[in-house]
C-alpha cells in the first residue's frame, strides 16, 4: 500500500513539475478545484491529499474530492488568500494547513470539515508560517517573528467544536521561520532564510548548525537535507554531527541542473534513492550506499 502511494506521490510530482506534460492534468483539469499543487501530502487514513490555491483536494485512487476553504462572513481567522502551502497531522487525523501568505486552519478527516482555530498566544493567526506537531498534545509553531512552542486541546466553544492553540509568551527561537520539521528526538528549523537551528524537545535547548543556510527542509531517519532558493542541498549527518555531503548535480554540460530552480521538496524511496521535486522538474539522486558520507552518485 505504501509503495503505491508512493508511486501516486511521485507521478503527482511530476505531472505538475513538468509543464509540458499531459499524463495526468486531464484528469485533474476537470476533477480538481485549482491546477495549481503546492503539496501532497499522505495522511494516517491512506489517503492522497493535495494543496491548491483555494483549499485542500482529496485523492482516493480513483477520484478526487474538493475541500474549499471558504470564510464565513463573520469571521476574520483566514487572510485574503486561501492558497494552502503545507500540511501537518496529528495522531487524531487533525490536518493543519498552513497557508501560503501566513495563516493556519484545521481540517478534521473523520468529519470531513474545517474546524475554527483559536489562538492564544502573543500574535495573530494569520502571521503563523509554519508548524510541527509533537508527541500527544505539543504543538510548534513558527512565525514572522520566532518559533512558540505550545499546547492543542479540542473544546466546544458556543456549541461549536474549537482547536485551541495555546502558546508561550516569549519565543523559544528568534527569528523569522520558513519551515520546521523534526521527530522524537528534536526539531530543525529554518531562521531567517539564513541559518538552521536544532532544537532538543529534551531539554528545550537550541543551537545553530553552522554553514547552513535553507528556505526548506526534509528529514529523513538519519540525515537532514537543507533546500536554499539558489537550488543547492546540503546533507547533515545527525549520526556523526557533520555535514556530509553538498549536491552540485551537474549535467553534461557543465551547468548546474538545480542552480535555476526551486526544490520544492524531497522524498525517499529507500536508504539509497532520492527523489527532488522541483519548479523545473523531478531528479532522481541515486547512492551507492546508504551512508552518503561514503557514496558516489
Amino acid at each position: 500500500m505504501r509503495r503505491l502511494l508512493l508511486i501516486g506521490y511521485l507521478v503527482l510530482h511530476c505531472c505538475f513539475a513538468y509543464s509540458s506534460l499531459e499524463i495526468l492534468p486531464v484528469m485533474a483539469r476537470y476533477e480538481l478545484n485549482s491546477n495549481t499543487i503546492y503539496d501532497i501530502f499522505c495522511s494516517r487514513t491512506g489517503y492522497i491529499w493535495l494543496t491548491t490555491d483555494v483549499g485542500i483536494s482529496r485523492y482516493d485512487g480513483f477520484r478526487f474530492r474538493n475541500f474549499p476553504l471558504i470564510s464565513t462572513s463573520d469571521s476574520l481567522a483566514y487572510p485574503a488568500s486561501w492558497a494552502v502551502r503545507t500540511v501537518a497531522e496529528d495522531e487524531n487525523d487533525m490536518l493543519y494547513l498552513i497557508l501560503m501568505y501566513g495563516g493556519m486552519a484545521c481540517f478534521d478527516e473523520k468529519v470531513e470539515a474545517y474546524i475554527p482555530v483559536k489562538l492564544e498566544g502573543p500574535f495573530t493567526l494569520a502571521e503563523i508560517t509554519s508548524v510541527f506537531l509533537g508527541d500527544g498534545r505539543s504543538i510548534y509553531v513558527g512565525t514572522k517573528s520566532g518559533l512558540y512552542k505550545g499546547v492543542v486541546d479540542r473544546i466546544k466553544e458556543d456549541k461549536m467544536e474549537t482547536v485551541r492553540i495555546r502558546l508561550s509568551a516569549e519565543p523559544a527561537i528568534s527569528g523569522g521561520i520558513s519551515d520546521i520539521c523534526g521527530d522524537n528526538n528534536g526539531i530543525f528549523v529554518c531562521v531567517n532564510k539564513s541559518e538552521i537551528w536544532e532544537y532538543s524537545l529534551a531539554n528545550d535547548k537550541a543551537k545553530v548548525l553552522q554553514g547552513y543556510e535553507a528556505v526548506s527542509l526534509y528529514l529523513g531517519d538519519r540525515y537532514l537535507w537543507a533546500c536554499s532558493l539558489q537550488g543547492s542541498i546540503k546533507c547533515y549527518d545527525r549520526k556523526q554531527k557533520m555535514q556530509v555531503r553538498v549536491i552540485d548535480d551537474k549535467r553534461t554540460s557543465g551547468q548546474l541542473a538545480l542552480s535555476d530552480t526551486r526544490i520544492r521538496a524531497i522524498t525517499a524511496v529507500n536508504e539509497k534513492i532520492y527523489y527532488i521535486a522541483t519548479w523545473n522538474g523531478l531528479f532522481r539522486l541515486a547512492f551507492d550506499t546508504k551512508d552518503i558520507a561514503k557514496a558516489n552518485y
